[in-house]
C-alpha cells in the first residue's frame, strides 16, 4: 500500500511521463527530470494539508481548533472588538475637546504666559521662605517621640494606656489621609495631643506668613479655569477609556479559557482562513489550518465576518 505522500508523487511521475511521450527523444528524458523535481520542490511547498498536518505540523499549528474552543476564541474576540468600539467613542470625545484646549492655548498665549510667570516667581517665593522656616525650626518624628516619652516618664502609670491610645490613634488619622481627608487626620491627632497634655508637632509655615512675605496667591485668568476644566475633562475620558480596556482585556481572557500565547496563535491562524477564505486574499502565504477546522470555521462564517469587520471599525 502506498502512503499518501508516496501516492501524490507517484502521480507526479505519471503525469510528468504522460507529457514527456509528445517530446522528442533527445531532450525528454532531461525535460523529465526537471518536470519532476519541480513538481516535487511544488508539492514540498504546499505540504500543508489536512494529512500533513496530522503527520508533523501539530506544532506549527498549535493547539487545533474544536467547536467549543472555536467559541471561546470568537467569544473573547468579540468582547475585545467591542472594547475598542467603546474606546473609538471615548477618543470622538475627546477630539472636540483637544481642539478646544488649543484655540484657548493660541487665543490667549500672552495672557496664559504671563500667569505663569507671575505664578513661577510666586512659587520660588514661597519655596525660598519655607526653606528659611524650616531652619529655624527643625521637626523630626523623634522629636515628638521624645516629647511622648516625657509624658510618659511623668506618669509611668498612663504609659501603657498612652501607647495604646496613640497606636489606635495613628490608624485612625492614617485612614483618614488615604481618604484625602488631611483635616479630619489633622483633628485625630491634636484630640490626642491635647488629652495627655503634649506639645503637637510643629506643621510648618502657616498661609499667613507665606502671604506676609510673598502676596497672595496670584489669581487664575478666566481663560487659564476654562482650559483646566477641558483638560480635567479629557484626563477623565482618558481613564475611562484605559479602564474599560483593561477590564475587557481580563474578561476576554477569562473567557477564552487559555494562556495569552495560546490565544494569540488561534486568533491569528483564524484571522488567515479570513483573509484567504473571506476576503479572497491570494499571495501563495501557507493555510494553517486543516480540513476538519475549515469545516468549523465555514459554519461560523457570518460570525468571522462579523467580528473581524468590527475590529477594523474599532
Amino acid at each position: 500500500m502506498y502512503s499518501a505522500q508516496q501516492r501524490v508523487l507517484r502521480a507526479l511521475v505519471l503525469s510528468a511521463i504522460s507529457v514527456a511521450v509528445t517530446l522528442t527523444p533527445t531532450n525528454s528524458h532531461a525535460q523529465i527530470g526537471r518536470m519532476i523535481k519541480k513538481k516535487a520542490a511544488d508539492a514540498a511547498a504546499s505540504k500543508v494539508t489536512d494529512k500533513a498536518v496530522q503527520q508533523g505540523s501539530d506544532a506549527k499549528l498549535g493547539a487545533p481548533f474544536t467547536a467549543a474552543s472555536l467559541d471561546r476564541v470568537l467569544s473573547a474576540m468579540e468582547i475585545n472588538a467591542a472594547s475598542w468600539a467603546k474606546s473609538d467613542s471615548i477618543a470622538r470625545q475627546i477630539e472636540p475637546l483637544e481642539r478646544q484646549v488649543g484655540d484657548i492655548n493660541t487665543k490667549y498665549q500672552r495672557e496664559l504666559d504671563a500667569h505663569s510667570d507671575k505664578h513661577s516667581q510666586w512659587d520660588m517665593c514661597r519655596n525660598d521662605r519655607t526653606r528659611e522656616y524650616e531652619k529655624s525650626y527643625p521637626q523630626d518624628q523623634s522629636v515628638i517621640g521624645q516629647r511622648i516619652f516625657t509624658v510618659i516618664q511623668r506618669d509611668p502609670k498612663q504609659g501603657q494606656k498612652i501607647s495604646m491610645e496613640l497606636g489606635q490613634m495613628q490608624q485612625q488619622a492614617n485612614a483618614a489621609s488615604q481618604r484625602g481627608d488631611t483635616a479630619q487626620a489633622r483633628a485625630i491627632q491634636l484630640a490626642f495631643y491635647k488629652k495627655w497634655g503634649i506639645e503637637p508637632p510643629d506643621q510648618g509655615i502657616s498661609p499667613a506668613e507665606i502671604e506676609a512675605k510673598c502676596g497672595k496667591v496670584p489669581v487664575p485668568p478666566q481663560s487659564l479655569v476654562m482650559r483646566d476644566k477641558l483638560q480635567a475633562r479629557i484626563d477623565t475620558l482618558r481613564v475611562q477609556q484605559r479602564d474599560a480596556a483593561s477590564a475587557a482585556q481580563e474578561k476576554a481572557r477569562d473567557t477564552s479559557g487559555m494562556p495569552n500565547d495560546e490565544f494569540f496563535t488561534m486568533s491569528e491562524r483564524l484571522e488567515r482562513w479570513y483573509a484567504i477564505a473571506v476576503k479572497g486574499e491570494k499571495g501563495g502565504a501557507a493555510r494553517f489550518w486543516t480540513d476538519d477546522e475549515g469545516a468549523l470555521f465555514e459554519a461560523r462564517r457570518a460570525r468571522i465576518k462579523r467580528v473581524f469587520e468590527q475590529q477594523r471599525r474599532g
